[in-house]
């Protein structure tokens, strides 16, 4: 029998809208730190997010509550800059679907931009997985 998860939830925002709503590096910070804020707010903790021009996906762990909330409080946050963009929100049950929804947020970089993970900015990756390149400048 497959190990059971709870309370981890795939939250995505619409990507076949018609417009671009996070264009900018502008839009990106601003929807990264309202994320953050979000997460704070809702007290649910974020394990994997991927920013990308038409939508976003992230992976959370907290209760059902909490992440209706989050979602809330994220919607609201958006829509003070951007025209209505609308979630989703499905539950993740088991140890398999957690791992493949994580890495599937973690690589979608790789479907968009033709990035690593590590080199997407807006992207998880340079967070879990970095090499430190030294500046020349500090020797």
């Amino acid at each position: 029998m497959e190990e059971e998860v709870k309370d981890i939830w795939h939250v995505y925002s619409d990507g076949t809208r018609a417009d671009i709503p996070f264009d900018t590096t502008e839009d990106k910070v601003y929807t990264w730190n309202s994320v953050a804020i979000s997460a704070e707010t809702a007290g649910v903790k974020v394990l994997v997010l991927t920013i990308n021009d038409t939508h976003l996906h992230c992976l959370t762990k907290g209760d059902t509550e909490r992440v209706a909330h989050f979602k809330k409080v994220l919607r609201q946050r958006l829509a003070n800059r951007f025209t209505r963009i609308h979630f989703a929100c499905n539950p993740v049950r088991t140890r398999k679907e957690a791992m493949a929804k994580f890495m599937y947020v973690y690589r979608n970089c790789l479907d968009f931009y033709k990035k690593l993970p590590g080199e997407y900015p807006w992207g998880s990756g340079n967070i879990y997985f970095s090499e430190h390149k030294p500046n020349p400048a500090d020797h």
